[in-house]
Order: C-alpha cells, then sequence, then structure tokens
C-alpha cells in the first residue's frame, strides 16, 4: 500500500456517513484483499500519475 486512506467528516451528515464508509468498510477491506495476495490495484490520487513518473 502506497499512501494511508482515513477520511474525515467536516460537517453534516452525509460527510459523517461518507468518512464512516471509507473508514470502516472501504480502508479494512483494502487491506484484507492485500494480506490475501491482491496488491495490483490503485484507488483515487494514486492513479493520477503514471508509473514512470511516481
Amino acid at each position: 500500500m502506497t499512501g494511508l486512506y482515513r477520511a474525515r467528516h467536516v460537517t453534516g451528515g452525509w460527510t459523517r456517513i461518507g468518512a464512516m464508509f471509507i473508514n470502516r468498510w472501504f480502508a479494512p477491506s483494502v487491506y484484507v484483499a492485500q494480506r490475501l495476495g491482491f496488491s495490483r490495484f490503485g484507488f483515487g490520487a494514486t492513479l493520477a500519475l503514471s508509473r514512470d513518473t511516481l
């Protein structure tokens, strides 16, 4: 994993729900996938750069 995902809500209920989704489902799912040997994927800002540029 090249970057840690952790969401923080700013204000409002919808941002809190979005942060909960990332912190309690998405991030742990990525960790489990990596532990099971599935490590050839990228998310969000990590896709903005090519491998050579990175």
